[in-house]
Parts: C-alpha cells; structure tokens; sequence
C-alpha cells in the first residue's frame, strides 16, 4: 500500500469505530479513494428531516493536498458554487496533512450551521422569508 490509502483507510476505520453524528460514510466497493456521503440537515432547522449528499474524492497527492468534497444535493448559497464547490479555508490555505476527515466533516457542518444561522437572521427579520422558505433556499 502507499502511504495515501493508508491514510484512507485510517480515516474509514477512524470513521467507522467512531462514527460523526451527522455524516453517513460510503465508500465506493470498487474506488475507496471516492466516498459518497450523507449529511443529516440540522436539528431545529428547517432542514432537520433532510439529508444532503456530498462526495468526497482523495486525489494522487493526498493527505499533502486535501481530497475534493462537493455536494451533490444542490444548495444555493454564495460561498457554494453550481458544481458544488465548498468556498471554506480548510480545502485551500487552511489545510495541512495532519487535518483528518473528521476535522473536514466538522468544518463543513459548522460551516453550514453558519450558513443557516445567516438565513434565520434574515427570516427573522423579513417575514417574507419565512412565508417563502421553500423559494428562498
């Protein structure tokens, strides 16, 4: 094995005995180096009954370069792209090898309450917004 799918590995094992509270993991049977992954929608949000898919793609160059993680369920967002792309520093500057998936995981979900906690404020603030919610996001 080279030292990336040891990585791999480790962080499915590390994954699998430990598991995140919001994420599902699903490796491919015939690629490990590509993970579907489910997102449970937070609690007392308007997403709490939904689930999210992301994948998450360990290139030739990781752990020194982080995978690629973008969601497939579309999220209309300004630091999201059309393609799913996640603007967040810990897939550019911000990561270093020793950032496990975990770590990414978190990030992204706290990047995401973030996002919703934004929504709310304006929801509060426009009523529109929360008669609308459905066309907003």
């Amino acid at each position: 094995f080279m030292e990336k799918d040891k990585r791999i590995l480790e962080e499915l094992r590390n994954l699998h005995c430990h598991p995140h509270p919001f994420f599902q993991i699903f490796p491919s049977e015939t690629d490990f180096t590509f993970w579907k992954v489910l997102m449970e929608g937070p609690p007392d949000t308007p997403y709490e009954s939904g689930v999210f898919e992301l994948f998450c793609q360990f290139g030739p160059d990781y752990p020194v370069k982080p995978p690629t993680v973008r969601f497939i369920t579309p999220i209309y967002h300004c630091n999201i792209n059309n393609v799913g792309r996640i603007c967040h520093n810990i897939f550019d500057r911000g990561y270093n090898a020793h950032i496990t998936m975990r770590d990414i995981l978190d990030a992204v979900y706290a990047f995401w309450l973030r996002m919703l906690a934004n929504h709310w404020m304006k929801w509060k603030r426009y009523p529109y917004y929360s008669e609308h919610l459905h066309e907003v996001i």
